[in-house]
């Protein structure tokens, strides 16, 4: 599964069909239901999207909060923000898009519970622990500067 971009320009790249879900769209797994928020160019590829596991609480974040190297814990509560900020100052794949930060609002909507973040460890942290103090930019440009804070603030982690 997919979103209908990436079925239509990606499509043939599979074993077989893809199944393309649209923005919002809602698919039942079982026990689980997953929603697909369409987020082009967030952070680079046109095809780009996210799940959101509603019973959970998870959002499925790819490579939005990526960290560099492989010894990492499978959770943390640690600051997630720094280390994906510094390593994507050294090589920046960011599109800086002028939808940045209306989608980023739209995944901050989800109020997700856990950050399920590739390569990287999940995060999962508390209000309690967040501070609005520690608002930092998450992209090089003014436009998308403006409205980014730390992750957490800004996706509302519970």
């Amino acid at each position: 599964m997919c979103g209908r971009i990436a079925a239509m320009v990606d499509g043939d790249l599979f074993d077989r069909a893809p199944r393309a879900l649209k923005d919002g769209e809602v698919l039942e797994l079982g026990r689980r239901r997953v929603r697909w928020l369409d987020a082009p160019h967030l952070p680079h590829g046109w095809e780009c999207g996210y799940l959101f596991e509603e019973s959970t609480a998870t959002l499925l974040c790819g490579d939005l909060f990526t960290q560099p190297g492989a010894d990492h814990p499978a959770l943390t509560r640690d600051d997630i923000l720094e280390p994906s900020e510094a390593m994507r100052r050294a090589m920046d794949y960011y599109a800086h898009g002028p939808d940045a930060p209306r989608l980023l609002e739209k995944l901050a909507a989800t109020s997700p519970r856990l950050l399920r973040r590739s390569p990287a460890p999940s995060t999962r942290r508390s209000r309690a622990t967040t501070s609005s103090s520690r608002a930092r930019p998450c992209a090089s440009r003014p436009r998308t500067r403006r409205r980014c804070v730390d992750v957490v603030e800004l996706v509302r982690v519970a």
